[in-house]
């Protein structure tokens, strides 16, 4: 019972750094930093993420000035690798707009 809790542990521990479960819970913050990161440490956590659901927590942590860059990747990954995504947040920010821009076509 101890070995396979043991893998069961090891088995998850490698699914937070590599992202390649079905559903991905992660701060907006550390998702974006690893999309633009130019470390393949870091890149390497999204291989997998084309057909999962990815849950934001903490969306309303985004710089203003990064706002339209982190929407415009969130639509390119939901449009073009069949990801859905979900911003969770105390205070969501008015971005209907500018998903509407990036992702006309889409259901927000």
């Amino acid at each position: 019972m101890e070995q396979e809790a043991d893998t069961n542990t090891i088995r998850l521990a490698k699914a937070t750094k590599n992202r390649d479960m079905p559903v991905v819970v992660t701060t907006a913050v550390q998702f974006f930093e690893s999309l633009y990161a130019c470390r393949s440490s870091q890149c390497r956590k999204l291989h997998n993420i084309a057909g999962s659901v990815v849950i934001f927590d903490e969306a309303q942590m985004l710089p203003i000035p990064y706002l339209r860059p982190c929407v415009w990747a969130v639509s390119q990954v939901t449009a073009r690798y069949n990801v859905s995504a979900v911003l969770c947040t105390a205070t969501q920010p008015a971005l209907e707009p500018v998903f509407r821009e990036f992702l006309p076509s889409c259901s927000i």
